[in-house]
C-alpha cells in the first residue's frame, strides 16, 4: 500500500512501548524483538499513538523543525514504511 498524506497510521496492538525522553523503545509481542527510535523518529512515534493522518504528522514536524516540506514528507514516509514492514504500524485509507 502506498503511503500518502491522507493515509491514517496507528501502532499495531501487538506491541508495547516505553518513552525514555528522546528515545522510544518498542517490543513486538509476537516476535520478541526490540526496536529503538531516537530524536525525530521518537517524536513521530509519539504523534501516532492514536490513529492520525500522515499529513498531520508532517504538519507537526514542519512546525517544530527547520525542514523543507518535500524532505519532511519523504523522510516520514520512509520511516513509516520501515515500521509497517516490521509490523509495528498499520495504515488505512488512501
Amino acid at each position: 500500500m502506498q503511503i500518502t498524506s491522507e493515509s491514517t497510521v496507528a501502532p499495531t496492538r501487538r506491541l508495547v512501548s516505553a518513552d525514555l525522553g528522546e528515545e522510544v523503545i518498542l517490543l513486538h509481542l509476537e516476535n520478541g524483538l526490540y526496536y529503538g527510535l531516537e530524536n525525530v523518529g521518537a517524536r513521530i512515534w509519539k504523534l501516532l499513538q492514536k490513529p492520525v493522518k500522515v499529513g498531520d504528522i508532517e504538519s507537526a514536524l514542519l512546525d517544530e523543525y527547520d525542514v523543507e516540506p518535500e524532505t519532511c514528507h519523504a523522510e516520514v514516509v520512509t520511516l513509516l514504511q520501515r515500521l509497517i514492514d516490521q509490523n509495528l504500524v498499520e495504515v488505512t485509507g488512501p
